[in-house]
């Protein structure tokens, strides 16, 4: 493993997705400034810490090796079934979310995220980034704070939101929501300029 080369494919996924070093601390559970040091090449990650940056930027941990890396990149169309779509165990303290299933993480230049995740009960923190998210609710009930009014979708409800404006949600029932939700993040040439 050359870690010049992986240090470049972390830096460069996470640029291509419009995340931020804080961003994907607070995705991975690893400090920024590590982060940091693993991309300037300073430190070199073990393959535990870089399956940890893998799910955060939503790729098999096999990308961040050259060949793997540039077959990602050359595929027009991804097709995941059922049975190979893997449940993601959600440790960051800046998400509530615990669960989530990618659907499409194979897809390297993709400019959507689409996703099941679990909402849980306890109240979620509040969001707030360039780029807009739609929301299915598949199962149960989820009470939505938008730019400071609430909500209630019911299962079959959908909604599509900006989101430069604060949110958070929460699960209504006993159980966590179940929701399908679609995230687009804005790139570097997307940002509107002042």
């Amino acid at each position: 493993m050359d870690p010049f080369s992986v240090a470049t494919a972390i830096k460069s996924l996470r640029k291509d997705k419009g995340y931020s070093l804080s961003r994907l601390a607070a995705l991975s559970g690893l400090s920024k400034g590590y982060l940091s040091k693993i991309e300037n090449g300073i430190n070199v990650p073990t393959i535990t810490t870089m399956a940890r940056i893998a799910t955060a930027l939503e790729v098999d941990v096999t990308y961040f090796f050259l060949q793997q890396g540039q077959a990602s990149r050359n595929r027009k169309m991804v097709f995941v079934r059922s049975d190979e779509r893997k449940e993601i165990n959600i440790k960051s303290p800046e998400s509530v979310v615990r669960k989530r299933w990618p659907l499409a993480s194979q897809k390297y230049d993709r400019h959507m995220d689409p996703y099941i995740i679990e909402v849980p009960v306890e109240t979620t923190n509040l969001y707030q980034f360039e780029g807009q998210e739609f929301y299915y609710l598949l199962e149960g009930r989820i009470e939505m704070t938008y730019g400071g009014e609430k909500y209630v979708f019911e299962a079959g409800d959908s909604v599509y939101i900006d989101c430069d404006v604060p949110y958070s949600g929460r699960s209504m029932g006993p159980e966590p929501a179940k929701v399908l939700v679609v995230v687009y993040h804005m790139g570097p040439k997307e940002h509107k300029t002042p």
